[in-house]
């Protein structure tokens, strides 16, 4: 129950900063990508610093590090699919 609303965050998140950067900004593609990438993985380490000082089981930061592991593996993907794009021009 955990795992669609942390990817839909991810992904929104590397969207938005990426668009936000693009359209907003006026940045270059690469940069543009850069900010979505970084935009995406501050939500999970901001995340996990808030529960980790207020609240104070250890089990409620369990669906930080599922995030965590959310963010990298769609960072990866996403660097991953913006490479082969990259060589295909």
């Amino acid at each position: 129950a955990v795992l669609p609303p942390v990817l839909v965050l991810h992904l929104g998140t590397l969207v938005g900063c990426y668009y936000a950067a693009r359209a907003g900004a006026r940045m270059s593609i690469p940069e543009s990508r850069t900010v979505g990438l970084a935009g995406s993985m501050l939500s999970s380490l901001l995340a996990t610093l808030l529960v980790s000082r207020h609240l104070p089981d250890p089990a409620s930061v369990v669906p930080c590090a599922i995030s965590i592991i959310m963010m990298c593996s769609v960072g990866l993907i996403t660097a991953a699919v913006w490479a082969q794009l990259d060589k295909r021009k």
